[in-house]
């Protein structure tokens, strides 16, 4: 059963049970008080002529049997009474009554106390109801019974068509209700129709879809809620997307990558196999293999760092970045120096929480991109600055530079902006993908500044939040 029907249905529902038990109530509430209504009329009149027959019998014997009749035929109570019955023992003094059987029905051996008033009910052929009061009189010391009988027909004939106006109103008030239910029901469950309209759209794919649905209330609260959700889905679901066009990219390049030196290696390899060389071209042919082997070592030892620092588990120390930067600068300038390339450095002392050998693996592969981007020599500037998080490591060049179109993919995997001299290097294009790296686990950002002809400028923001100090 959908929702929209349980309103109606539970609408109706409650309508109907209030409707009948305040019908209900209404009517018997009614009913009784008419009924008690009649009672005490019955009671009054009863007692009345009681007191009659008693004031007047204590006048005398002259008040006989005679006397009373013709005192309760003069008192003319024939308008309030439908019946009346007077006994002495089980003798009939008087009666009277408006139509025939009804002194039939009533119970003439009532025995009441003196004073009291007895009420009993009767009925004549299940359709009329009577009210019956019986009362003691003592006059000239004898017993009679004063019986009279009250017609209660109109009082239930009210009530049978109060019965029959409710059930009319009743049935017109529940197809009412019904409807306006319906309509109810159709409003209040608008929205949940837009918030499962939306939630068949993102589950089929349009993940751009959202509910919109504005108002103040527990829906309201909950279609921001969904929107929410459906905004942090779209932009999982984007990152994924992202995540799974980078893989493929990467496995496309990285076959690449090792698909170009193998066949180099191969078939070098199988022309000295099958063929005598001369000693040059047995020479060149082990000089392209020997090459084309360390880019492959190159490669790998790439790969392996790159993953390793992305599964490492970081472990900060309180070291000094200064120190590491002058270590790594004294250790790597005799090579740079074969290629006219000199390193100055500039820090300042201070310590802060980083992981060295990552910031050294961070320091070295900047400088050697600096390197290969610096054909004739020239100098490579190293500053380091201490900051209240952590460090600012910078490194400027003198090379080439990065053409603009290049900016935004060079941290990518196996990206190389001048492709042919990269691969004369043994260049694998990771170098900046694993400082990208680095920097992202030391919870810091890596910028780029260049002008084609006159160099590049790397600046590496390193914070410590989170690491773990030893």
């Amino acid at each position: 059963m959908s929702f929209r029907l349980r309103i109606v249905f539970m609408t109706t529902a409650l309508i109907t049970l209030l409707f009948s038990v305040g019908g209900a109530v209404l009517i018997h509430t009614t009913f009784l008080a008419s009924i008690e209504k009649e009672e005490q009329a019955a009671v009054d009149d009863s007692q009345f002529l009681l007191k009659i027959l008693q004031v007047v019998g204590e006048d005398g014997e002259w008040f006989g049997e005679k006397e009373m009749v013709s005192l309760i035929q003069n008192m003319d109570l024939q308008e309030s009474m439908d019946c009346l019955v007077l006994t002495q023992e089980e003798n009939v003094i008087y009666r009277y009554q408006r139509k025939e059987n009804l002194i039939d029905q009533m119970t003439l051996n009532l025995e009441p106390e003196e004073r009291q008033v007895l009420i009993t009910f009767f009925s004549v052929d299940d359709t009329e109801k009577f009210l019956q009061t019986t009362t003691r009189v003592m006059l000239n010391g004898k017993i009679y019974y004063l019986n009279i009988g009250r017609n209660l027909t109109p009082i239930y004939e009210v009530r049978q068509e109060q019965i029959g106006v409710f059930r009319r109103t009743f049935w017109v008030l529940l197809v009412l209700g019904a409807a306006l239910s319906w309509l109810l029901a159709a409003v209040l469950t608008r929205p949940l129709r837009s918030l499962t309209k939306a939630s068949r759209e993102i589950g089929g794919g349009n993940l751009k879809y959202r509910s919109n649905i504005t108002s103040d209330d527990e829906i309201g609260t909950l279609s921001e809620e969904f929107d929410k959700m459906a905004d942090q889905l779209e932009d999982h679901i984007c990152l994924l997307q992202e995540a799974a066009e980078q893989k493929e990219q990467f496995m496309g390049a990285f076959t690449h990558e090792l698909k170009t030196p193998m066949t180099s290696i191969i078939g070098y390899a199988d022309l000295l196999r099958t063929q005598k060389l001369t000693p040059e071209d047995e020479e060149d042919a082990l000089d392209y293999i020997f090459s084309e082997a360390k880019r492959l070592e190159n490669l790998s030892l790439k790969m392996l760092d790159l993953f390793v620092a992305d599964k490492k588990e970081l472990v900060m120390k309180e070291c000094s970045p200064a120190e590491l930067v002058e270590y790594v600068a004294r250790h790597l300038q005799p090579v740079y120096e074969k290629k006219s390339i000199f390193i100055q450095t500039d820090t300042v002392p201070g310590k802060c929480l980083i992981e060295p050998d990552l910031f050294q693996t961070l320091l070295i592969n900047l400088l050697d991109n600096a390197k290969k981007s610096m054909e004739q020599g020239g100098m490579i500037f190293v500053s380091m600055r201490m900051t209240e998080q952590g460090c600012v490591l910078k490194v400027k060049d003198q090379g080439k530079g990065i053409p603009k179109e290049a900016m935004k993919h060079i941290t990518e995997a196996f990206y190389r902006a001048d492709k042919a001299r990269a691969r004369s290097e043994g260049s694998a294009g990771l170098g900046l993908a694993l400082c990208e790296k680095i920097v992202q686990l030391h919870r810091g950002r890596m910028t780029f500044e260049s002008e084609e002809g006159r160099g590049t400028e790397v600046t590496v923001e390193l914070c410590a939040e989170g690491g773990e100090k030893q």
